[in-house]
């Protein structure tokens, strides 16, 4: 394929038929492919797994295959390997392609593949005209070339690497190897060191991963209590094992109680012991939350399970693990346990360990047996479908186990290491002995452990560093108990080396739901923190007002519950800030916003009564009503009397409101309804809702209302906007007069527009008026012209202007917070008005030839940056707002805005 159609491919991993073939497989380390790779190699992994896709094919000697990991890979060598692994397409015309070049042509081994990396820009030769088919691959041009080949853009992260020995065009590379994780040697990148195959395998392997998206290719239930979940990649085990991270639909009465990974599968226990799913019941699973092994986040998935199990549990295997202990292995989870006898009862059983829904027995012997073969009958014991463990009789060889058991990594987070024994061992928490990590000896670095079966997990108070890591095993009292297996074999005091891959993906919101009106649920894709603040979510309803929240966020795994007052139907808008993840990165979640819409249950309620003529009277609801319901004259009463038939009642508002026109009442009781009692019985809301009271008296005002006037806002430095109920005509400038305490501002300009159906009037003041709005009033003043089309005045006596002016940043000084070597490391922003502490975010701001490394303090109108020391010590550096702040009423700054330190 042509340069420009690999990296389309590239990026578009999951579309595309050529780049799904390079989602590595799950091949553990255990694997013995080739003779001369250990499986305790930390490339093994990598080596194995390349090997079964067909990408690395190694040598044959001796008529065995080996891979001969520490010889130095040439560049032809490396062409052909990505040639394989990114299916690159092989040119039509290899010779004239390779004409390119003065050292190679069509006759070289790796033609083809030589001409196919250099038609997709990955290899691209030396300047004069060579390709140096056979020159050693150093460590940095294998940068570069990973870099062309898998299309790795620098995500801006500063990783901390070490690039002081890179050759300048090999720098930007070697850092984005960092950034995705294909290195994870930051202080000594080691750039001119030549790349030895075993090396470049890893180094490949870990592209395809990064380069991968994460996705589950299969679900299937095995039997009644299993399900095992197939990823296109070896997998996150912390993530992979939470069982928060998979959930059956509501209703279907299945939970996952347990989860297992391996490579790329997980097996899922379903329900508590006592319970299981139901023959052909089908279930939707939602997986979410998952990583990879590289760190990327599965995307949410749901798939149908069918739990159908028509075959009796068999043995599938016996093992010894003691002098008198076998462990007898079942190839499914059992309800009941079967019964044994070894040697037709000649050797006696002691005692058996079962757990209900476990597929594994443990016997206790009252004797050791001799060595050589025995037999061992089953019989009885039932699955959950209720199918019985036919009747059998295997042999399994007895030998004096003279092994010590060995210990690997399964699983490394900055503060917690999970060691996986080849065997169950015991002692593993006994206070004589120690794990510590980077320091041997050393108190901080010391682990707290706790053991299940053959794994030991250990908790780090001092985290870990990112990359490759030691574990060290260490006995206080060589005389003392150390680990060991059931023969008694000793597991020596030992290194063990691992790799911390640390989260740099941010947690992102999977779902939003109004669970009631009275609470909204946020579910997040992994473990988070801030999200349990309720300060950091603002919730607005459709006009943009903001809820007011109160009470306290309740959690239940990754899912967070929000209480809302009681709240109407309609659609809300809520936003969420000032959230993290949990790793020791945590990556911010991105500001989010959504629309969430509620069901309204609330009944509505009577608003106001007003006069708007001699003979038209108008009701007003809290909300949108019924437009039939409202409308029926039956509806309402005049005193105790139905209405003239003569009345009409027409909603108005988008049916907030009605109006009673008694205009041509021909009951002389109704002609005149000033200061009579109008009843309204039990009308509906738009969602049905009936008013909560059989009826609610309503006293006709005596005098034609003012026009409804709803709210007064100040929205800019010279600008107050007045929203009314209903439209406003005839608005001038001398109507108003807007006042800052005892300070009095001439209104020079009137603007008036009409939104559905109701005027938002917006005055421009001669004055200055303060971003938080503080004691800004709004009055009419002497004859005033503007009414409403009943020809009443606004009239409007000393009404308070809310907040709806943002902040603004008015000055930055900086610093030595320190004090000791007069470098700045700390810039004071102040703004107009009192900030919302929770929207100040490191990221909101830039400072001119400095790293911002996070918010010091909020405290009022001020925030403090700490900064990055450096030598420059810029005295006066531009500060600007690239993010949003918030001030105390929510109102968001977010025009980009500089500010020059004076």
């Amino acid at each position: 394929m042509s340069k420009n159609t690999r990296k389309f491919a590239a990026s578009t991993l999951a579309a595309t038929t050529a780049l799904a073939a390079v989602a590595p497989l799950a091949v553990s380390a255990e694997t013995q492919l080739f003779t001369d790779v250990n499986a305790d190699s930390v490339h093994a992994e990598a080596i194995n797994a390349l090997a079964a896709q067909g990408i690395i094919n190694g040598y044959t000697e001796d008529g065995v295959k080996v891979y001969k990991p520490t010889q130095i890979l040439s560049r032809s060598q490396a062409a052909a390997l990505l040639t394989r692994a990114l299916d690159l397409e092989i040119p039509t015309d290899v010779a004239a392609v390779l004409e390119n070049f003065n050292d190679v042509d069509g006759s070289h081994y790796f033609a083809d593949q030589i001409a196919a990396t250099y038609g997709a820009g990955i290899f691209l030769g030396d300047g004069n005209d060579n390709f140096n088919d056979d020159v050693d691959l150093s460590r940095e041009q294998m940068a570069t070339v990973l870099v062309r080949a898998f299309d790795l853009v620098d995500t801006g992260e500063d990783v901390g690497i070490n690039l002081t020995n890179v050759e300048a065009s090999h720098k930007a590379n070697v850092k984005i190897l960092a950034q995705y994780g294909i290195t994870t040697e930051l202080d000594d990148f080691r750039p001119q060191e030549f790349v030895p195959r075993d090396q470049f395998a890893t180094f490949l392997y870990r592209a395809m991963q990064a380069t991968t998206a994460p996705a589950v290719t299969s679900v299937s239930a095995n039997n009644l209590k299993e399900v095992t979940v197939t990823f296109n990649t070896n997998l996150d085990v912390t993530t992979a094992e939470d069982t928060n991270n998979y959930s059956f639909a509501s209703g279907s009465g299945l939970s996952v109680t347990d989860a297992v990974a391996v490579g790329n599968v997980v097996t899922l226990t379903v329900n508590d012991q006592d319970t299981n799913a139901a023959q052909q019941q089908i279930a939707g699973l939602t997986i979410e939350g998952v990583k990879s092994s590289s760190g990327q986040l599965v995307g949410k998935t749901t798939e149908s399970v069918r739990f159908i199990d028509v075959n009796a549990p068999e043995v599938s295997n016996i093992s010894v693990v003691g002098p008198k202990t076998l462990e007898v292995k079942f190839s499914e989870p059992l309800s009941s346990q079967p019964s044994f006898s070894v040697n037709d009862g000649v050797l006696a059983i002691v005692g058996t360990t079962f757990t209900k829904g476990s597929d594994t027995v443990t016997i206790s012997l009252g004797a050791q047996p001799t060595e050589g073969t025995h037999n061992l009958t089953v019989s009885g014991g039932t699955d959950y479908a209720t199918f019985k463990v036919d009747k059998v009789t295997k042999a399994f060889s007895y030998a004096a186990d003279v092994t010590a058991p060995t210990v690997s990594v399964k699983s490394a987070t900055p503060n917690k290491v999970v060691l996986t024994f080849s065997e169950n061992v015991v002692n593993g928490t006994d206070a004589n002995v120690e794990f510590y990590h980077t320091y041997k000896g050393i108190d901080a670095y010391k682990a707290t452990k706790g053991i299940v079966g053959k794994e030991l997990t250990l908790t780090f108070a001092n985290p870990l560093p990112q990359g490759p890591f030691n574990i060290y095993l260490d006995y206080t009292n060589d005389k003392d108990n150390q680990i060991q297996d059931l023969w008694g074999n000793k597991v020596a005091e030992q290194t063990i080396s691992g790799t911390v891959v640390v989260d740099t993906v941010a947690p992102t919101v999977t779902e939003v739901k109004a669970n009631s009106n009275t609470s909204i649920s946020v579910t997040y894709s992994e473990s988070v923190s801030g999200a349990g603040t309720l300060a950091n979510y603002t919730l607005t309803d459709a006009a943009g007002n903001p809820v007011n929240l109160t009470g306290t966020v309740t959690v239940s795994g990754n899912t967070y519950t929000i209480p809302v007052p009681s709240l109407n139907g309609g659609s809300y808008t809520l936003s969420i800030k000032n959230v993290k993840d949990d790793s020791v990165n945590q990556n911010k979640l991105a500001d989010y916003t959504t629309t969430v819409s509620i069901n309204d249950i609330v009944a509505p309620q009577v608003d106001d009564i007003l006069l708007l003529s001699d003979k038209k009277v108008k009701i007003v609801f809290d909300e949108v009503m019924n437009k039939s319901s409202i409308e029926n004259k039956l509806n309402y009463l005049h005193g105790s009397s139905a209405l003239d038939s003569k009345v009409t009642v027409t909603a108005v508002d988008s049916n907030k409101a009605v109006i009673l026109d008694f205009t041509n009442a021909q009951t002389a009781a109704q002609a005149d309804p000033k200061g009579n009692t109008i009843k309204v019985l039990r009308v509906l809301d738009a969602s049905g809702n009936p008013i909560a009271l059989t009826e609610t008296s309503l006293t006709v005002p005596t005098d034609v209302s003012a026009p409804q006037f709803d709210k007064a806002t100040v929205t800019g430095k010279n600008q107050v906007k007045l929203y009314f109920k209903e439209v406003i005509t005839g608005a001038k400038a001398d109507d108003f007069i807007v006042s800052n305490g005892a300070t009095s501002a001439a209104v020079t300009y009137v603007s008036n527009a009409v939104l559905d159906g109701k005027s938002v009037i917006t005055l421009t003041t001669a004055n200055d008026l303060p971003t938080n709005a503080s004691n800004v009033t709004v009055s009419t003043t002497g004859i005033v012209d503007a009414v409403n089309s009943y020809g009443a005045p606004v009239a409007l006596s000393a009404e308070p202007a809310g907040d709806k002016y943002a902040p603004t940043l008015n000055s930055v000084t900086i610093a030595d917070s320190v004090g000791s070597n007069s470098l700045y490391d700390e810039v004071t922003l102040t703004f107009s008005e009192t900030l919302y502490a929770y929207s100040v975010q490191d990221s909101d701001f830039t400072v001119e030839g400095y790293t911002v490394t996070g918010v010091k303090e909020v405290n009022a109108a001020t925030v403090k940056l700490s900064l990055k020391e450096n030598t420059n010590n810029l005295a006066k550096p531009t500060v600007t707002l690239v993010g949003a702040v918030e001030d105390s009423e929510r109102n968001v700054l977010n025009t980009q805005v500089s500010v020059t330190v004076q």
